[in-house]
């Protein structure tokens, strides 16, 4: 089985540790690989420098269940990783883990994808205002207008 996902929105580049980051991730998945009897969840993990797993580092992360949109966005379904602070400083890239899980076996999960962000710079002190690309902010704009909650 296929699955087509990817980052559609990115996270900021720089942040301000301890300050809530309100640009979401935005995950683009084609749910109709997914069979009958399934539904779909993504959970953010962030990931350091060295590809270690930090601890307690990330606030707001938790389990994203799938929001379905119209196939006109290029994707049936987006996962939206909302206001998540990072409260240490260093370099970090946000890895968003996507499941799938029988409704008959809610305690089986499979791994479907694993998507890997940009690198996100944590640091001490105002971080510049984040400006989504200008396909960014097309697809930003497509998901408001198709009234999908972004936050």
């Amino acid at each position: 089985m296929s699955v087509r996902a990817d980052i559609g929105i990115q996270p900021p580049k720089k942040v301000q540790i301890g300050e809530t980051i309100r640009q979401s991730v935005i995950v683009r998945f084609d749910i109709s690989c997914i069979e009958e009897g399934y539904y779909c969840f993504a959970m953010p993990v962030l990931i350091g420098a060295s590809s270690h797993l930090p601890e307690n580092v990330l606030v707001g992360g938790g389990i994203i269940m799938a929001t379905l949109v119209p196939e006109e966005l290029g994707c049936s379904a987006v996962f939206v990783a909302p206001n998540f602070v990072i409260t240490h400083s260093g370099k970090y890239r946000l890895r968003v883990d996507i499941y799938k899980v029988a409704y008959s076996d809610p305690n089986g999960a499979t791994l479907l994808a694993q998507l890997t962000t940009s690198r996100i710079s944590a640091r001490e002190g105002r971080a510049p205002e984040h400006i989504p690309t200008n396909e960014e902010r097309a697809f930003i704009d497509a998901l408001v207008a198709a009234d999908v909650p972004l936050n």
